[in-house]
């Protein structure tokens, strides 16, 4: 288009059009603009827009804006569409929508505005304020009789409305209260994320896309509030209000508590993965390992396994974190554990009770009385403990040692449910142990067994080439022992013995021993083979 074209439409627009600079000074001035704010082109180009059109309130909002595009460079064809108050200039608020662009024209950053009355809708949303706040008292006792949290909100991000729950859930005792705080600030107190472990951001709340003319899905919200550790699990679903004409001049949002079912599905989930985890071998040190790391980071921020030794000794076997540089940090703090358990205290207190522990709230003092000297301190103080639990691995009366669950950067603070879930899993972390060992103990015993069922040698015999292989079948190979058996002995010539015996495992091995020695027994007084096996 050229620009004797694109003047004459900026000469004609129903909406106020500003282009200014990268350091806010106004270079261009349509006659709505004018208009609208009280000043001529004359008395603008040059001046800087904060000065003319915004409330002190926003100045350092602007002003960041055009910093963060100088230095970053992000010019582009981005857009943003913004629901603000304007100032004219006999100082009278009012507000606007802004859709802004940034270019780079021929090396210069060039900001292009166009900017519009609301004035009309903001009246409207007024009305809908007065009926919310006590003009129709029976739908506010309505609303605030639900159990679930309702807001609504206006296009500037104020939010107009907010029943009992929802002011509850945001930690104010009162609506004024509420709207006293800058939008900014509301959630202040809390890190927000979605489902997914993203930080959320004003862009993404369903209210404020629909204001936008967007659509938006329902959003799975998870907060933790920053001082108490408290977790919760939130969706919102929002819908549009609209004023005579259809437009889109309010959202109200519902946000129901679903912390209660998220927990319950995360904690379900992982006891399913653990506990195929556990089964997947006889080689407990390993599954426990992965066990660890699967707790991180839904369950804790950390994960950490000890066992004991036979002499009380402590065994580390896992630590995990996602983080590679927090292990690095752990493994520095883990040169202060003592080998030998204290019994009073900690890791050695859980094993000798066969009692969980749950610290809700570490604090710096207790990080002081743990402390062997100023350097532990420092490097318990850098991990950043909020909250710790102690579980033992408790199996058939025999503790097996330790696991032991810490939030710290997440903020979050365990509970009594938490502990009583990481009892669940310990519980079967040490079944798991117990049973690895049992079978390990199985094991040893069958192949000692075996052993002592079948030749340590075979004999060289004049005339014959002997060769032997013994594999137990796949049934007994869990053990190693099979009921079949081999022997070769001298009695006034060479008895070669080739048995059977009905099953597998221990119990088998056992007869055949029986039947080994047995034959042997009888062979001093008997030289027929039959008569060998009809004396068994």
């Amino acid at each position: 288009m050229r620009p004797e074209s694109a003047r004459a439409i900026l000469e004609i627009a129903d909406n106020a059009f500003v282009s200014l600079d990268g350091d806010g000074l106004v270079l261009e001035w349509n006659p709505r603009a004018a208009e609208l704010f009280g000043y001529s082109r004359e008395e603008a180009v040059g001046a800087k827009l904060a000065d003319l059109i915004m409330p002190g309130r926003y100045h350092s909002f602007h002003l960041g804006g055009l910093e963060h595009l100088r230095t970053t460079g992000e010019l582009g064809q981005f857009r943003r569409r913004l629901a603000v108050e304007a100032v004219r200039r006999d100082g009278t608020e009012f507000p606007v929508e802004v859709s802004a662009t940034a270019v780079d024209d021929g090396g210069q950053l060039v900001v292009h505005a166009w900017i519009r009355d609301v004035s009309e809708r903001a009246e409207v949303l007024r009305q809908l304020e007065g009926q919310l706040r006590g003009r129709d008292p029976g739908f506010g006792e309505i609303l605030d009789g639900l159990a679930e949290a309702v807001t609504i909100r206006d296009p500037y991000h104020h939010i107009l409305y907010a029943n009992r729950a929802a002011l509850r859930s945001m930690g104010f005792g009162s609506l004024d209260e509420l709207r006293r705080t800058p939008p900014a600030d509301i959630f202040a107190d809390y890190l927000v994320h979605d489902e997914h472990g993203r930080e959320l951001t004003m862009a993404n709340i369903p209210s404020v896309r629909l204001l936008a003319g967007e659509a938006a899905e329902p959003l799975v919200l998870r907060t933790i509030h920053r001082a108490t550790g408290e977790l919760r699990w939130e969706v919102l679903k929002s819908a549009p209000l609209h004023d005579s004409d259809g437009r889109r001049v309010a959202a109200v949002t519902i946000i129901e508590d679903i912390t209660r079912e998220r927990l319950a599905e995360l904690r379900d989930r992982f006891m399913s993965r653990a506990s195929e985890t556990l089964m997947t071998s006889l080689d407990y040190e390993e599954t426990l390992r992965n066990v660890a790391w699967l707790a991180v980071p839904e369950i804790a921020d950390w994960c950490a396994v000890d066992l004991v030794g036979e002499r009380g000794d402590r065994q580390e076997l896992a630590v995990a974190h996602r983080d590679p540089e927090k292990l690095e940090l752990a493994r520095r703090l883990r040169r202060y554990e003592p080998q030998q358990l204290d019994p009073t205290r900690g890791l050695g207190r859980v094993l000798l009770t066969g009692t969980s522990e749950l610290h809700r709230d570490i604090s710096d003092e207790m990080l002081v009385q743990a402390a062997v000297d100023d350097e532990h301190l420092a490097l318990l103080r850098s991990v950043g403990f909020r909250s710790v639990v102690l579980v033992p691995l408790l199996a058939r009366g025999r503790a097996y040692g330790v696991m032991t669950l810490v939030n710290a950067e997440s903020l979050r603070r365990f509970d009594e449910d938490d502990r009583e879930f990481a009892a669940q899993v310990a519980a079967r972390a040490a079944i798991a142990v117990d049973n690895a060992r049992l079978a390990t103990a199985r094991r040893e015993t069958a192949q000692t067994l075996q052993r002592s069922l079948l030749p340590d040698v075979v004999p060289e015999i004049d005339g014959w080439n002997i060769a032997t292989l013994y594999r137990a079948a796949p049934a007994a190979e869990e053990i190693e022992v099979g009921g079949d058996f081999y022997d070769f002995y001298e009695s006034d010539g060479w008895l070669v013995l080739l048995g059977d015996v009905t099953g597998k495992g221990v119990e088998a091995a056992a007869l055949t021993s029986l039947v080994r020695h047995g034959a042997r027994f009888l062979s001093r007084y008997e030289r027929s083979p039959s008569r060998i096996l009809a004396g068994l």
